[in-house]
């Protein structure tokens, strides 16, 4: 874990632009003696982990494409094919789509905790945030 730096996109159609952080991290990697275990927190990272890449699915077996299928499912496969080629047992990492920082709209609509804070009586207010 660490600071992160993502990329912009624009999704077009009045909807607002968003900052992707691909591959981020999720648990350190499911191989050798943390094979078939729970999950172990990432490593922490330092400096500023550039975030634009997708990284590895986990291993499965590929969709059949079949020009049985509607056209619009097997031009939906066609085009993440690439993506589901790149296959690891080191594959548990997240995709984030976040609201640009500085969005002034974007704030907490009630009181909500944060998850392992050191600081468990304070609410998300109180702490800088990134609303998602």
């Amino acid at each position: 874990y660490g600071e992160l730096s993502g990329v912009i996109v624009s999704l077009g159609r009045n909807l607002e632009n968003v900052e992707v952080f691909r591959g981020v991290p999720y648990a350190s990697p499911p191989i050798g003696t943390l094979r078939f275990m729970p999950p172990v927190s990432s490593a922490r990272w330092h400096g500023v982990r550039v975030a634009d890449k997708f990284s590895p699915v986990c291993p499965q077996k590929l969709p059949s494409l079949t020009d049985k299928m509607p056209k619009g499912r097997l031009d939906y496969l066609r085009r993440l094919l690439p993506y589901l080629k790149n296959q690891s047992e080191d594959c548990l990492y997240l995709n984030i789509y976040a609201p640009v920082q500085g969005a002034n709209h974007c704030e907490p609509r009630y009181n909500s905790y944060l998850y392992n804070s050191p600081h468990p009586t304070k609410t998300i207010e109180q702490f800088n945030f990134v609303c998602i």
